[in-house]
């Protein structure tokens, strides 16, 4: 049963550095469901997803710059969905259909030590407020990446002459 398509959700977190400085965070859920009793977050790709960029082992994977991004955005709209409900015990399921390859049908996330998302969003949120702490602490400087295939599309290439 679908319950929600094209779902905006927004929230803020706190960055910490500052009482009462937050960060206001959204995105937009393509569809929400309900399959077996479980409510399943799902995310829509045209191109080719694998199952395996949908999984760890370790929450460290997830800082790494374009490894997992796929994941961490269905964790991201996860936090998001969990936070507006504020149901901590709610069952979900977060995954992406892949057009360019239906025939794998639901590609599921995959936690570390299969943790149920809902149960995971406490080591997601401080994993996430720790990225954005970085982002506002001014002792790390803001520094053109190393892979310049990721600027081909970028909308600040100008600015950095790239």
């Amino acid at each position: 049963i679908i319950t929600e398509l094209e779902h905006q959700l927004e929230a803020g977190l706190s960055t910490g550095s500052d009482p009462g400085h937050s960060v206001r965070l959204k995105g937009v859920i393509d569809r929400v469901d309900r399959w077996n009793g479980m409510t399943r977050i799902i995310d829509y790709k045209t191109g080719r997803v694998d199952s395996s960029e949908l999984r760890i082992r370790s929450w460290e994977e997830l800082r790494v710059p374009g490894k997992n991004d796929k994941l961490f955005q269905l964790l991201f709209y996860a936090g998001l969905y969990l936070n507006q409900k504020k149901e901590d015990d709610q069952e979900i399921e977060a995954g992406i259909y892949s057009f360019r390859n239906l025939g794998q049908g639901f590609l599921t996330a995959e936690l570390p030590a299969s943790v149920p998302i809902a149960a995971a969003m406490h080591e997601f949120e401080a994993l996430l407020g720790g990225l954005i702490r970085e982002l506002y602490d001014v002792s790390v400087p803001f520094v053109q990446t190393a892979e310049v295939k990721v600027c081909e599309y970028c909308s600040f290439k100008s600015i950095c002459h790239r």
